[in-house]
């Protein structure tokens, strides 16, 4: 074979190689399309509405509001019974009972509810009086996990202080793990968005999203933090540093809460918190209620409402009018508008079963701590994730937060274990989840609420784990298949030269080798949260308004 016809087979070898190589990358580029839960308004069982993230359990189904619980791992659900009177006090009638938890599921309803063995609570405080069951659990549209594992409450138990059902959100969280076994996402990640709920004047929906996150609520500069191991006051391990308060008039003025002598604090995020923060008292409460009217602690009171125990102002006093603007280390201003943090007094009614406001009272949703920073950690909750978008990774143990922006537009996208945003979406592996005992089971089809793009569920499906072998073993095999076509190209034109008349150059010195890249396999970064210590959320049960969290404080009449 002439040299030229030679090197034109083998360019023509290479060019029908590599799209089959670059197929097989692009594939493995992809990640199943993140899975985005409601959270807002939810309508009960009892005709009444609980906020909380809208997941639906059983067959038939049965709808529930939970909170996301950033400091647990497991998923807590109240039975019929809600234990809302443990002492017989008959206090909240049955309605209001299943209002106060979010819902009030009912095992024995339900044709796919199973007792298990599995332990529901992985790495969580105990659980006295909670029964533990496997049901169907419907997450969106197009995801539904088979015999996930839940915790059913049976008695009265100290469920770390909330109310409400909740969805736990922690390092092992169960719903977490049987959506990354189960090939549903791509990567232990989830977002949180809280939107604007009871008291504010429009109320709008957030959501979290487990896989990815809405790049459209998410507002500037990116801010990521390292998660904080080991520190007992915070479950969570989401540890930011303020370094600023900043009260902000309607007049364009400025004041802030620091003085002098005052020195950057720790705060923790708990996406559990019904406020927006909790603040020390010295100097920075002090401050604010001297700067903002005649206000002192003394004639405060605590909220016993639905953001329990915060502060609230009696009819007689002129609420602060202004917004608050919270600095961090990284850079990152959060404000936090007047109607996120002064609403009317939201309680609900024991009878009736409704969430009522009084306009005559106003309920601050800050909570003043004691002055013992050793003690006692300042803490954000759910309302500062009104004016935040918060980002958890827990494959590289950080987190992001950035400025929110409370639109109606929608631009989720995956995330990859390293947190990269992945714009192409595969479809996801069809199996019935039980990778480990505490995974729950998953036999749902396809992803989220995904666009069109989403491949359909006939097509062929790819695990994250699949995914990950391609993308290396795709690569290598690709190298190699080049590799050889140019060592064979090689060789041949290496015969052809010896084959060549006398008067024709021969190049006497070359060695054919074997051409092969391979890339380093890639183990994700791993990393271990300590169990900490209780969370610090105090039930809002029976009316007492002692909290018992704390035995030093600064306290207001309740």
């Amino acid at each position: 074979m002439e040299p030229s016809s030679l090197t034109t087979h083998c360019r023509l070898a290479f060019w029908l190689i590599l799209p089959a190589y670059l197929a097989i990358l692009v594939q493995a580029a992809c990640a199943p399309y993140p899975v985005p839960l409601r959270l807002g308004n939810v309508s009960l069982s009892n005709g009444k509405e609980a906020r909380g993230v809208e997941l639906t359990v059983g067959t038939p189904e049965q709808k529930f509001a939970l909170i996301p619980h950033n400091g647990q791992n497991g998923t807590l659900l109240y039975a019929t019974n809600g234990v809302c009177d443990p002492n017989g006090a008959n206090k909240w009638s049955r309605t209001s009972c299943t209002t106060l938890r979010g819902g009030s599921y009912d095992s024995a309803a339900s044709n796919t509810s199973k007792p298990t063995s599995d332990n529901v609570f992985i790495d969580d405080d105990g659980w006295p009086g909670i029964k533990p069951i496997t049901d169907a659990t419907k997450l969106s549209t197009n995801v539904t996990l088979d015999d996930f594992a839940m915790g059913m409450v049976l008695s009265d138990a100290d469920v770390s202080g909330s109310t409400m059902m909740f969805l736990g959100l922690a390092k092992n969280s169960t719903i977490l793990s049987a959506l990354k076994n189960s090939g549903k996402i791509a990567s232990r990640t989830w977002s949180l968005f809280w939107g604007r709920g009871f008291g504010m004047p429009s109320q709008s929906d957030g959501h979290i999203i487990f896989g990815g996150y809405d790049r459209a609520k998410a507002s500037g500069q990116r801010h990521t933090e390292p998660m904080t191991i080991g520190n007992a006051h915070c479950k969570s391990q989401l540890i930011v540093t303020v370094t600023d308060l900043t009260l902000n008039f309607d007049n364009g003025s400025d004041f802030s809460l620091f003085t002098s002598g005052s020195e950057p604090f720790p705060s923790c995020i708990m996406t559990e918190g019904p406020l927006a923060m909790r603040m020390h008292f010295n100097p920075f409460f002090s401050n604010m209620m001297r700067k903002t009217s005649d206000n002192t602690i003394s004639t405060l009171k605590r909220a016993l409402g639905y953001y329990y125990w915060t502060s609230l102002y009696s009819p007689q006093q002129k609420p602060y009018e202004g917004a608050l603007t919270i600095t961090l280390s990284s850079g990152l201003k959060i404000r936090l508008d007047r109607d996120q943090l002064i609403t009317p007094h939201v309680y609900l009614h024991e009878q009736s079963g409704e969430m009522l406001l009084n306009a005559t009272e106003h309920d601050l949703l800050i909570d003043p701590l004691g002055d013992d920073g050793n003690e006692y950690m300042a803490q954000f909750g759910f309302q500062f994730l009104s004016a935040a978008y918060l980002q958890v990774n827990y494959e590289t143990s950080e987190f992001s937060l950035w400025a929110a922006n409370p639109t109606a537009d929608e631009d989720i996208v995956a995330l990859d274990p390293s947190g990269k945003d992945v714009t192409e979406y595969c479809a996801i592996e069809a199996g019935n989840g039980n990778e480990d005992a505490n995974s729950g089971g998953d036999s749902g089809a396809g992803g989220g609420d995904a666009p069109s793009t989403e491949p359909s569920s006939s097509s062929p499906t790819l695990s994250p784990g699949v995914i990950a072998g391609i993308a290396v073993g795709g690569a290598a095999v690709g190298a190699l298949i080049a590799g050889a076509a140019i060592w064979f190209c090689r060789r041949r034109k290496s015969k052809a030269k010896s084959s060549t008349p006398p008067d024709m150059v021969q190049d006497t010195h070359f060695k054919p080798e074997l051409q092969a890249d391979e890339l380093p396999r890639k183990t994700p970064p791993t990393s271990e949260l300590d169990n900490g210590h209780a969370p610090f959320i105090q039930r809002y049960e029976i009316g007492d308004n002692v909290d018992p969290r704390y035995t030093r404080r600064y306290e207001m009449p309740g």
